[in-house]
């Protein structure tokens, strides 16, 4: 017998028993279950952030940055923090998996003193640095810094070369201390 395909919600049924009425009400009702063709969602903002905490496993930490709970305003269990130099090789690096695109990269700074005036954060593609940028972390305490280097604020990822950012020890003063507690990636 034929199925009962008389009516569905959200798909016109067939208005009439050929078989191309029903090839194009089952190919409507598959865009809706599978919420694709006209039935796709455009992408909330949250698919298009993707944060990156010290903690949650996307990350590398250099042995001489320390887990810290005390200074004010920051994300999640704890931050890493390591007393500035002229030329450190200690870092830590947030590398999560983005979906290919392009992205602004934000680095949320704790609040509080003595943060260093200098601090490097390098942006890397397949770990490649491709840029560097500068931050005055005492001046940004508790707030997102977006990384900007010269007119550039935009990165590509792509699955051959992932993007990732590696925030250093190294500071242009050798004072205060530098801190890595989140990263934001955000879809362009």
């Amino acid at each position: 017998g034929r199925r009962n395909i008389v009516w569905r919600w959200r798909v016109l049924r067939p208005l009439s028993n050929s078989q191309a009425e029903t090839d194009r009400f089952l190919g409507e009702h598959a865009d809706w279950v599978l919420g694709t063709g006209p039935f796709a969602a455009a992408p909330s903002r949250a698919d298009q952030t993707i944060q990156v905490d010290n903690t949650n496993g996307n990350d590398r930490v250099g042995a001489a940055w320390t887990p810290q709970p005390t200074r004010p305003n920051f994300r999640g269990v704890d931050y890493r923090e390591v007393g500035a130099s002229a030329a450190s090789t200690s870092e830590v690096v947030f590398a999560p998996k983005l979906p290919e695109g392009r992205y602004f990269i934000e680095v949320w700074i704790p609040g509080g003193a003595r943060l260093a005036t200098g601090a490097q954060v390098a942006l890397r593609r397949a770990g490649i640095t491709v840029d560097t940028d500068t931050i005055d972390m005492n001046a940004s305490s508790g707030t997102w810094v977006r990384l900007q280097v010269g007119s550039v604020n935009q990165w590509d990822s792509t699955d051959l070369a992932p993007l990732t950012v590696a925030i250093t020890g190294t500071a242009t003063t050798a004072t205060g201390n530098v801190v890595a507690d989140q990263v934001r990636f955000i879809r362009v």
